[in-house]
């Protein structure tokens, strides 16, 4: 097989991989967003963020969830967004270290 064809799988890999990085993303938003309550419920429980700013979290973190999600679907910017839920994904484990540091294991 010559560059071009190698380019070509490479291209359709990246493309496979964009698409299901990115219906994760609109999924997990919008299962969020189905239930707000819950998921402001379980930003409150990791006790990191201020009280006023819990409400803030729980919406706006599945808004752009979903809207990132899209764009990288879309093909807009890949890099940039493919970053931005690159940063949100790493959110998650650190909220998990921060409240291990704190002992609070279960």
């Amino acid at each position: 097989m010559n560059d071009a064809g190698f380019a070509g799988i490479a291209a359709a890999i990246l493309l496979v991989m964009r698409l299901f990085i990115a219906g994760t993303f609109i999924r997990a938003g919008l299962v969020k967003l189905a239930d707000t309550k819950e998921f402001r419920l379980a930003v409150a429980n990791y006790k990191i963020l201020p009280a006023g700013l819990v409400t803030v979290a729980a919406v706006t973190v599945p808004v752009v969830e979903v809207m990132v999600g899209l764009c990288l679907m879309l093909g807009l910017l890949p890099v940039v967004f493919a970053s931005v839920l690159a940063a949100l994904l790493l959110c998650f484990p650190a909220a998990i270290g921060i409240n291990l540091a704190r002992g609070r294991g279960r």
